[in-house]
């Protein structure tokens, strides 16, 4: 990573570039410095009046700037109605919007012509007052079941055509149990089941856990820890701990601040992090799929290698964080401000930042994509080689 020293002085070089570029015209000591990042499409128009730019034209922008080498606002609003028919016109036809459409029309004709029709030439569908003509009266028996106890139980050929060799859900195991059982004997297990659930018994299951309310862990390490479901944790905070190759499925964490806590070839899936502070954890090699992060702020928390997606931080402020070739996408930051940040060889993807300025942040080699700044407008952020788009 560049140094601070490094960093003032290549912002000190820019701005005296941006001085004489200017004639001489003086640039605030906050402006953001933009250094071989060209902004395509540009949405936000918010840091444009304090922005330094070296090597980083705005091209084909769609907002008010005025310094823009082609604004494409301006370009539309200067042609009549009938240029602007043809020029969108061009623009579907060279996106391929127009030969989508037409895929879509044929779809929908192949789809209509599938099912029976009338004599009236209408489609048949079934409903709840014809399915018993058509099938008997055991499959309106099912609709009333699914409208009294919510399920129903499958007839022999069902759960053969389900569970059977030719199924992709193939079952062995499974065809040769449920063939062997009435629908009386299915109902019987199906209700000790959950009277067994109801119990929280840890003796019925190997795999039973429990939530962790109060457990704190402290010098701990969990390697090889792989569980369907990993547990919620409430009240439990982390001290010296080190989770290995330990993923977590739905393993919300909810007041459980965590300190020097290592994560590593540890995927979380929706697992989401609520009043949980954290400091002096690296996360390593771990990919997070939906983790939204809610009132957690952190500080010290380096992203190697670790992929995001749909994990939006709310309420959420970093302080000293870094995130090192981890990309992330469908990442939103609300109300969430950060500082000393930095983004090193991350893209990312429509991940807006609304109402959550920056202060002394570097995005470098971090090219970016349909995330604007909303009432974000920080100071002293500097993009190196980090183009972006609709931005």
């Amino acid at each position: 990573m560049i140094g601070a020293q490094n960093m003032r002085l290549l912002k000190e070089a820019v701005r005296l570039a941006s001085v004489i570029a200017r004639n001489n015209k003086s640039v605030a000591d906050d402006a953001q410095i933009r250094f071989g990042s060209p902004k395509f499409f540009a949405l936000s128009e918010e840091n444009s009046k304090n922005e330094v730019d070296f090597l980083s034209p705005s091209l084909f922008a769609l907002n008010n700037d005025a310094n823009a080498l082609l604004n494409l606002k301006e370009v539309i609003n200067s042609t009549n109605n009938n240029d602007y028919k043809e020029l969108l016109n061009f623009i579907m036809e060279v996106t391929g919007v127009t030969d989508a459409v037409e895929a879509i029309k044929d779809n929908e004709t192949k789809l209509n012509g599938a099912y029976m029709r009338g004599v009236d030439s209408q489609p048949m569908y079934f409903t709840k007052q014809n399915i018993s003509n058509i099938f008997g009266d055991y499959e309106r028996q099912k609709l009333d079941d699914f409208s009294t106890t919510g399920y129903s139980i499958l007839t022999k050929d069902q759960i053969n055509y389900i569970y059977g060799p030719r199924s992709p859900y193939n079952h062995t195991q499974a065809l040769q149990t449920f063939s062997t059982l009435d629908e009386q004997a299915i109902r019987m297990y199906l209700l000790r089941n959950i009277r067994n659930i109801a119990s929280n018994d840890p003796n019925l299951s190997k795999r039973s856990k429990h939530t962790a309310v109060l457990s704190p862990d402290i010098q701990k390490m969990y390697l090889n820890t792989v569980t369907d479901l990993s547990p919620p944790v409430v009240f439990s905070p982390a001290l010296l701990t080190a989770n290995v190759n330990s993923p977590a499925v739905f393993g919300v964490v909810i007041l459980s601040p965590t300190l020097f806590v290592a994560t590593i070839q540890s995927p979380r899936l929706l697992s989401p992090v609520i009043l949980s502070p954290a400091a002096l954890s690296p996360i390593i090699l771990s990919p997070l799929v939906m983790d939204p992060l809610i009132l957690s702020p952190g500080a010290l928390l380096p992203f190697v290698i670790s992929p995001q997606a749909l994990s939006p931080a709310v309420l959420s402020s970093s302080v000293l964080a870094a995130q090192i070739l981890s990309p992330f996408v469908l990442n939103p930051v609300i109300l969430s401000p950060g500082a000393s940040n930095a983004l090193v060889l991350s893209p990312f993807l429509l991940s807006p930042f609304m109402f959550s300025p920056l202060y002394f942040n570097a995005l470098i080699l971090s090219p970016h994509a349909f995330s604007p700044s909303i009432n974000s407008t920080g100071s002293n952020v500097s993009l190196i080689l980090s183009p972006s788009a609709f931005s």
